[in-house]
C-alpha cells in the first residue's frame, strides 16, 4: 500500500487504487480514446519496435490500448505493485530503478519514444521489483497482459519485435555489470557517456553532443558510484578536455 500522502493523483485530486496515472478513460469514452491514442500512431510506427510490423497488426495494437498520463516527478509504478500490463511510451521520459534496504538507489534504465516498461508480465501478472518515475510530462499506451498475449498469438512479428529489444537491454545491462568489475569510476563514466552518445547522440564538428544528460545522481546510481565523485570526475575529465559541459548539454570529443 502506498502512504496516504502519495495516494494522490499527478494532478492533487484523490487518485484510483490503481493505476498511478493522472487521466483513466472510462469506457464510455471508448470512440474518443481511440481518437487519441490514433494521433501517436504515426511517431510509433516509425520506432525500432513497430517499423516492421504490418498495418493489421498496428490497428489490432492500438485497439487493444488505453492511453495514460502523467506529470513529471510523477511516479507511474510503485515497487511492490501489483503490475497486468505492459506500457509503450508515446511522449516523455521515464526512469526505471531498483532500491535497497540501505536506502541505495540503481538506475535500471531511462526509456523514451517507443520504448516499453512492464515486460515483467510476459512471464506473469506479479508485484512490481521496481520503480518508475516520470522524468518529464509522459504519456504512455497501457496494454493489459491478456491483450497482449492475443496479439502475439495473431501478429508474432510484433513478438519478434519485442524479443529484440529484450535482448539490446540485456547487453546494456552485461555491459553495465562489466564495466563494474573491470573498470574504475572514470573508465566507467567514459564508457556510459560513450553509450549515450552512441544511442542519444548527433554528430557535431568537434565530437558528438548529448542535449539532455542524465543527471550527475542518475549517473552515479548507473556506474555505482556517488555523485561527489562522478561531479569530480567530469571536471576532471573536462579539463582535460575529453568532454565539455553546458547546463544539461555534454560534448563528447573525437
Amino acid at each position: 500500500m502506498m502512504p496516504n500522502s502519495a495516494a494522490r493523483s499527478m494532478y492533487g485530486s484523490p487518485r484510483p487504487s490503481r493505476p498511478p496515472f493522472g487521466r483513466v478513460w472510462p469506457l464510455a469514452q471508448r470512440s474518443n480514446r481511440l481518437g487519441s491514442i490514433e494521433r501517436f500512431r504515426p511517431v510509433l510506427a516509425q520506432t525500432p519496435l513497430l517499423r516492421v510490423a504490418p498495418t493489421a497488426a498496428l490497428d489490432d495494437l492500438f485497439a487493444r490500448c488505453e492511453l495514460r498520463t502523467a506529470r513529471k516527478k510523477g511516479v507511474l509504478v510503485s515497487l511492490g505493485e501489483l503490475v497486468d500490463s505492459i506500457y509503450l511510451i508515446a511522449a516523455g521520459r521515464v526512469r526505471v530503478q531498483r532500491s535497497a534496504n540501505n536506502g541505495r538507489e540503481m538506475t535500471v534504465g531511462e526509456y523514451g519514444l517507443g520504448e516499453f516498461f512492464g515486460e515483467s508480465v510476459l512471464q506473469a501478472a506479479g508485484p512490481s521489483k521496481e520503480t518508475v518515475l516520470a522524468t518529464e510530462d509522459v504519456t504512455v499506451l497501457r496494454i493489459r497482459r491478456d491483450e497482449l498475449l492475443s496479439h502475439l498469438q495473431m501478429f508474432p512479428s510484433t513478438g519478434v519485435s519485442l524479443t529484440a529489444e529484450l535482448v539490446r537491454r540485456l547487453d546494456r545491462q552485461n555491459d553495465t555489470a562489466a564495466d563494474l568489475a573491470l573498470y574504475e569510476v572514470e573508465e566507467r563514466l567514459l564508457r556510459l557517456i560513450g553509450r549515450l552518445a552512441a544511442r542519444d547522440g548527433e554528430r557535431v564538428s568537434d565530437g558528438v553532443v548529448i542535449r539532455r544528460m542524465p543527471t550527475q545522481q542518475v549517473l552515479a546510481n548507473q556506474v555505482g558510484s556517488c555523485r561527489e565523485t562522478v561531479s569530480r570526475t567530469i571536471t576532471a575529465l573536462e579539463k582535460r578536455g575529453l568532454i565539455h559541459t553546458n547546463g544539461r548539454m555534454l560534448i563528447l570529443k573525437t
